[in-house]
């Protein structure tokens, strides 16, 4: 059987920013690009092949990953509920978990860490 071509590019391409974030700063705004840019192109791949073939589960668990990892946790709780529709129960499995790592991180910016300040003021 000869490989897609069109996935052999978007793996190229996964690949290529691979290594870009790899070489950004960790949690640096380049290195949140090009997992935002890796969580797209996973999408194009998950949509490309079976949710129960190898390439489709990877791509579905890898683009999750992907936007979780850029701080983009709306996109990552969007892509867990369309995947699940179809997702066997592995992938579902791992989709589940990767569901609660973008609810924790929702909650995070949702109920933020605020705690009161006390001060006192004296007359000059």
């Amino acid at each position: 059987m000869t490989p897609d071509p069109t996935l052999q590019n978007l793996n190229a391409r996964i690949s290529e920013e691979i290594f870009f974030a790899g070489r950004a700063a960790q949690g640096s705004m380049e290195a949140q690009s090009a997992y935002l840019r890796i969580s797209a192109l996973e999408e194009q791949i998950a949509r490309l092949t079976a949710p129960d073939a190898v390439d489709g589960a990877l791509a579905r668990v890898g683009a999750v990953s992907a936007a979780l990892r850029a701080g983009d946790w709306l996109r990552a709780a969007r892509l867990v509920d369309e995947f699940m529709e179809d997702a066997p129960a592995d992938v579902a499995e791992e989709l589940r978990a990767l569901g609660r790592e973008a609810d924790d991180a929702a909650r995070v910016v949702q109920e933020p860490d605020v705690r009161p300040v006390r001060f006192h003021l004296e007359a000059a």
